[in-house]
């Protein structure tokens, strides 16, 4: 009696090893697995974070500063090119997004991330990017957080001669 009870004792503790060893965890959120904080066997802590989950229907943006002296003509609306460092725009071209907002404040050199070693004042500009995926030859691939980018505002929209003759047209109206 006193073996049977060890015995039903073990298989219970190895019956909660095995569960431990063998947890499924369903994620409560449909999306985009965007980090992996931890590796497979690994043991893990109730509360610990395992990934970052970001919502498949998520519109994407990006944050780029814009010197304060090319700024004023910025508003939302206006059309973005962008050139993703991790799509070469010879290979990829470019994409498009739309200032979404502006910022109503200048930002210093040091206030703004040391991953963009700006000498100037700046304004931070945030852009609705249109298409989170790209077309490449293994596939459809997704934009990732943190992606760096370069990017285009195209302030507007002339035909050359309209250009050509601006500094004439310009001129007289100064003059007469």
């Amino acid at each position: 009696s006193e073996l049977r009870a060890r015995r039903t004792q073990l298989s219970q503790q190895i019956g909660e090893q095995e569960s431990r060893r063998l947890t499924v965890v369903i994620s409560p959120v449909s999306g985009i697995i965007a980090a992996v904080e931890v590796s497979a066997g690994n043991a893990i802590a109730p509360q610990q974070l395992l990934m970052t989950i970001l919502p498949a229907k998520m519109n994407l943006a990006a944050e780029i500063y814009v010197p304060s002296k090319a700024a004023g003509f910025v508003r939302p609306g206006q059309l973005v090119r962008i050139a993703y460092d991790a799509f070469p725009q010879q290979k990829f071209g470019t994409f498009e997004g739309r200032v979404e907002r502006v910022s109503d404040f200048v930002l210093l050199p040091g206030e703004i991330p040391q991953t963009f070693p700006l000498r100037e004042a700046t304004y931070k500009v945030r852009v609705e990017i249109s298409d989170a995926v790209i077309a490449t030859s293994l596939g459809t691939m997704g934009l990732r957080p943190g992606m760096l980018l370069a990017a285009e505002i195209v302030l507007e929209k002339r035909n050359l001669a309209d250009w050509l003759l601006e500094p004439l047209r310009f001129r007289r109206s100064t003059s007469g």
